[in-house]
């Protein structure tokens, strides 16, 4: 790691079992034991600083005080995002009391999941508010592995009229928009305030190559942005597995992402970028 440089997880999440409805699996299979405050707390020993995002949908709830107790229980390393689902009368109000009263920096949305255009007034009522608190908008586009997902509203291209409307608004598109990677770094490149961090890909080492690649050939890596997913994956293995795709291709005549390459995404990215 050389001088002023800092690892920075962009994308974690925590949680109870009782978020869950007392479940023990995720629809995408995941053991939500393996995401308790503790397992994460002692995860993100190795970075300098993470995001824990909130998350609520049809089939896991977790409370936006919930969120703000891990960020003060990690002594000024994390940084919360609020979550709310658009589709409910009190979205507005629950996001101004997550950030003027709990503190939380930024809101996720998943328009695939909560299902609702992006598009929509109740949605633009939310970006109008977080333009205002200058505070960045992370969605979860694309593919899902929930049944009840709604997967017309997962196409990246549906957040280009709310990048336009508001160029301040610092918009983060989470796991490069998978399986929709074309669209999402076209859209990075037409959209200054867009990002995307790499969260979830990891494990996917072709689909994600491939989207570096195009992220490469469109010149917005600078815009790309570390990210575990935590509990999918645990800093130092997705390092390693994003390392790998260095090895992928060699003894080949396919674009090379190279070692210097990589080390500005885990390292060159400040959380200034978005506002934090």
């Amino acid at each position: 790691m050389t001088t002023g440089s800092r690892l920075i997880d962009w994308h974690t999440h925590t949680w109870l079992v009782d978020h869950f409805g007392g479940n023990a699996r995720s629809p995408s299979g995941t053991e939500v034991e393996r995401g308790s405050p503790e397992r994460l707390h002692q995860a993100m020993q190795s970075v300098d600083r993470y995001i824990i995002v909130g998350l609520q949908v049809p089939w896991v709830h977790i409370p936006n005080d919930f969120i703000a107790a891990q960020v003060k229980a990690s002594n000024g390393r994390a940084i919360g995002l609020a979550s709310v689902d658009p589709n409910h009368d009190g979205a507005a109000e629950e996001l101004e009391r997550a950030v003027t009263q709990l503190g939380l920096r930024g809101l996720k949305l998943s328009p695939v999941y909560q299902g609702f255009d992006p598009r929509t007034d109740r949605a633009w009522r939310l970006y109008e508010m977080a333009d205002r608190f200058r505070i960045p908008v992370m969605f979860h586009v694309g593919g899902s592995a929930s049944h009840t997902a709604q997967l017309e509203h997962g196409s990246p291209m549906l957040l280009d009229p709310m990048a336009r409307t508001f160029p301040n608004l610092k918009v983060i598109v989470a796991h490069l928009g998978q399986p929709y990677m074309n669209e999402t770094v076209i859209l990075m490149r037409k959209q200054a305030n867009v990002y995307a961090d790499l969260s979830a890909r990891f494990h996917r080492p072709w689909q994600l190559y491939n989207g570096l690649v195009l992220a490469m050939e469109y010149n917005v890596w600078d815009k790309i942005l570390f990210g575990t997913d935590f509990p999918n994956k645990t800093p130092e293995e997705a390092i390693a597995l994003f390392r790998g795709l260095t090895r992928m291709v060699e003894g080949t005549t396919l674009p090379k992402i190279t070692d210097e390459m990589i080390h500005a995404v885990l390292y060159q990215r400040p959380l200034s970028l978005v506002g934090l």
